[in-house]
């Protein structure tokens, strides 16, 4: 298991006033007493001012002075301050964790300006670009920083143009398409370079940096780091330095050395108290917790992820969270601490919405897996490694489709050019025969040149072609090696499942003359049975849950769970009254959004008195779900009542009905699944069906 490291990505997404502003550590003079006297643009200047002085101070006194800022901007029709006021209100609500009042400002003000192609309308698609990506909403923030980049183009803008850049650069990094967000990054550091924005460089340069890392250049990756942070301690620009100081803290903690962490760690908590933006630095706090991790001291590094959590909850940044409850979940693993490493993982699991990325989550799961098996949960461990090895194929599914179709591409492109090629020196042999009169010499030389040509062009093509067939052969055995890996991990879930099927030695003890015979056709399967014990009662399952294979392998695990859950925790007795409750926790879990999945299936009831007395005949209570049970006495079959409705989602509803039999000694009664019937086979390949 290993620790995520944790790095902040520059998003300089913000308005370009802001990120001018924040650079001043404090309010001149001449513009606190400006709003005291004429009324003018300059005072709404000042209001603004002011709010971003109390920002990351007092955030309702920066409130006031944006309500005050639009105020006067409305009275003076001064649309640019008006627009700057409320843009600024976005980001404080949405730092306030009032999401939908930032979202009804920037829309309002969208609406108002859409359409205008001013800096005004940039500016809050600039504005609903960036709130998208803080709620994690990426393909949304996708949309609108395109619709920036088109129209920054179109009005030759090229402040908003690097912006937009910047912005599908995020994004790409978010989807880990790490090509496209270093293409963008790169570009926008070339803009800002090129328009003299050394803050804004210094952030571009930094997110290529992050680029370096995730592709496993490291040292490319610090020297970007310390390029940034040169051009930070020269503007003096507190908050981006920290930012810079987490991410290169975070490499030398890959790196695993701890004397290059503490140097620069030191130096981030100087800044930070000094500034006093303690909540600030919960990054650096994992990152030197990673650190000491490393090197087995176990006890510093929770003492360092603790206050990491602390300040992350503080500010509500759930994604953080996330990773912060990973990190030190797997630390208390380090030391066997199961008990915590479980407390961890848990809250990290409720906090998964707040990522998607493939190798967050599969981490996540993988390690909930491994946990699970070590404290004998087997039912968890199957439940998360499935969701780990679908991530997992997810991941490779969409990494060989994307080099196929690449190869594909290149394949398709090499073999138009060769037909021009070909069908260009068809045309000249064409002009040359009808230069075929002036001069036969003239006319062997060029056919002769014409076919070397040609005999090069295909012989470069057939290599071309071997070439990429290499390549696709290659890809096919990694495809291969993928599948075993998920044929491994189906095996595994099978030894799962068997587990939590009935015990034979179980069975045999309470019903001596039996037999079962369980054969799926699948390595795992959707059919079950399933036995259990409760207030001197003996309860036997025999069901068949919807689909094949690993999904209604799953599916019968749930099931399980649900029917144990009612006999043993809810003390349910009655089948059907069992059977009711299923169907309702099946609901209530799987069916929200109309999927019909359950089980058809059979659950008797015997007292265990009556199995091991010697009576003439036992009474048998049970609840039949479409499948009924067969009884065969003397020689005769009789189908036994059945409700014709699943124990799940479907368009009946009523009670399970409650059925009462008197098994006599000689008879057989026959639990039993549509598995056996429905097999296919015989010359013509057709179902077995009951009838025969």
């Amino acid at each position: 298991m290993n620790l995520k490291y944790s790095k902040i990505y520059f998003s300089f997404l913000l308005l370009f006033f802001v990120t001018q502003f924040l650079a001043q550590n404090k309010v001149p003079e001449k513009l606190l007493k400006k709003t005291k006297g004429i009324v003018d643009t300059q005072t709404v200047h000042s209001y603004i001012q002011k709010a971003i002085f109390y920002r990351y101070k007092d955030i309702d006194s920066a409130k006031k002075n944006l309500f005050k800022a639009i105020k006067v901007a409305e009275s003076l029709k001064f649309e640019y301050g008006f627009a700057k006021a409320n843009a600024l209100l976005c980001y404080i609500y949405n730092q306030d964790d009032k999401t939908d009042s930032s979202f009804q400002i920037a829309y309002y003000c969208y609406k108002i300006y859409k359409g205008k192609k001013n800096t005004n309308e940039k500016l809050f698609i600039n504005v609903l670009g960036n709130l998208f990506r803080y709620k994690n909403k990426i393909d949304s923030s996708y949309k609108y920083y395109n619709i920036l980049k088109e129209l920054s183009l179109s009005t030759k803008d090229m402040n908003y143009l690097a912006s937009s850049l910047q912005g599908l650069g995020v994004y790409y990094l978010r989807v880990n398409e790490f090509k496209n967000a270093l293409s963008f990054f790169q570009r926008a550091s070339t803009l800002y370079d090129s328009l003299g924005k050394e803050k804004e460089y210094a952030a571009a340069i930094s997110n290529i940096a992050l680029i370096y890392g995730k592709i496993n250049r490291s040292e490319d990756e610090i020297l970007m780091y310390k390029k940034a942070l040169l051009i930070q301690q020269k503007q003096a620009s507190k908050e981006d330095m920290i930012i810079t100081l987490n991410n290169i803290i975070s490499v030398y903690a890959q790196l695993n050395l701890l004397d290059s962490c503490l140097k620069y760690f030191n130096l981030i908590t100087d800044v930070a108290h000094h500034e006093h933006l303690e909540n600030k630095i919960d990054v650096a706090y994992t990152n030197i917790a990673t650190a000491y991790i490393n090197k087995s001291l176990f006890s510093k590094g929770i003492f360092y992820l603790g206050k990491s959590i602390e300040i992350k909850k503080n500010k509500n940044d759930q994604r953080g969270l996330l990773i912060a409850y990973m990190n030190i979940a797997e630390a208390y693993s380090g030391i066997k601490d199961y008990t915590n490493a479980e407390k961890y993982l848990k809250l990290a699991y409720d906090n998964k919405e707040y990522s998607t990325e493939i190798e967050i989550l599969s981490n996540l799961y993988y390690n909930l897996s491994k946990l699970s098996e070590i404290k004998t949960n087997f039912k968890f461990a199957y439940f998360y490694r499935a969701k780990y090895d679908s991530l997992i194929l997810l991941k490779n599914n969409s990494e060989n489709t994307k080099i196929i179709s690449e190869m594909q591409e290149k394949y398709q492109s090499d073999k138009k050019e060769r037909e021009n090629v070909i069908l260009q020196k068809e045309n000249q042999l064409k002009e040359s025969n009808l230069q075929k009169q002036k001069s036969k010499s003239w006319f062997f030389i060029i056919i002769s040149i014409l076919i070397g040509l040609l005999s090069i062009f295909i012989f470069i093509g057939l290599k071309k072609q071997r070439k990429i067939n290499r390549i696709i052969a290659s890809q096919k055995q990694k495809v291969e090696e993928h599948q075993k890996e998920i044929l491994d991990s189906i095996h595994y879930a099978k030894r799962i499942q068997n587990t939590l099927l009935a015990n034979k030695e179980f069975v045999n003890t309470n019903i001596k003359n039996n037999f079962i015979y369980f054969q799926p056709k699948d390595i795992v399967s959707g059919d079950f049975y399933w036995a259990t014990q409760q207030n001197n009662y003996f309860y036997l399952a025999c069901c068949d849950s919807t689909g094949h294979g690993v999904p209604g392998a799953f599916m019968s695990l749930l099931n399980i769970g649900f029917l144990s859950e009612a006999i043993k925790e809810k003390s349910i007795s009655k089948p059907n009254e069992i059977f009711n409750y299923v169907r309702q926790r099946l609901i209530d879990s799987i069916s929200a959004e109309g999927q019909k999945d359950g089980f058809d299936g059979i659950l008797i009831k015997i007292k265990n008195s009556d199995l091991q007395s010697s009576t003439e005949s036992i009474t048998i209570e049970y609840a039949a779900a479409n499948n009924e049970p067969i009884l065969i006495s003397n020689n005769q079959i009789t189908e036994l009542p059945k409700d014709k409705m699943p124990v799940g989602q479907g368009e009946r509803k009523e009670s399970f009905a409650l059925h009462t039999l008197e098994l006599k000694k000689g008879e057989t009664l026959y639990l039993y699944t549509d598995g056996y019937a429905d097999q296919f086979g015989g010359e013509k390949g057709k179902k077995f069906k009951y009838k025969q």
